[in-house]
């Protein structure tokens, strides 16, 4: 069954997540902290980052990549001078899509007016499609 998953996440190095849901007036629908290796490749570590997640609260197999958008845009778009005063806080921005897809040829489209919005915050898109191999 194909699947898919918008997320918007704002990555702060000196605001933890609860200050940031303070800021924005919304709660995150998730969190955590940025993990990455040091050195071994056997040992973890947590660097400084906080990470606020926002999803599109849109059933995962709804099929129409624009629905998910669209309804992330709609809870976003409101607070978007807030996310500016962030960006100026050093909080950097990110949307990712992950689609699951058994079709051979998965795809997805983003709209002018979603782009434009992302562009003004310098969000980056990370857009992962995988096919679902069936036998």
């Amino acid at each position: 069954m194909n699947e898919i998953i918008v997320d918007f996440s704002v990555f702060s190095e000196t605001m933890k997540h609860t200050e940031i849901s303070e800021f924005l007036g919304m709660k995150c629908d998730s969190f955590c902290n940025k993990w990455w290796r040091i050195n071994n490749k056997d040992k973890w570590a947590i660097n400084d980052t906080h990470i606020w997640i926002k999803q599109s609260w849109i059933w995962k197999y709804e099929e129409d990549l624009e629905v998910h958008i669209e309804n992330l845009y709609n809870l976003l778009l409101p607070l978007k001078e807030k996310f500016l005063q962030l960006k100026e806080n050093k909080c950097e921005f990110k949307m990712s899509i992950i689609i699951y897809s058994d079709s051979t040829n998965p795809d997805g489209y983003i709209e002018s007016k979603y782009i434009k919005f992302l562009w003004e915050l310098w969000a980056d898109i990370d857009f992962d499609t995988y096919y679902l191999w069936n036998d």
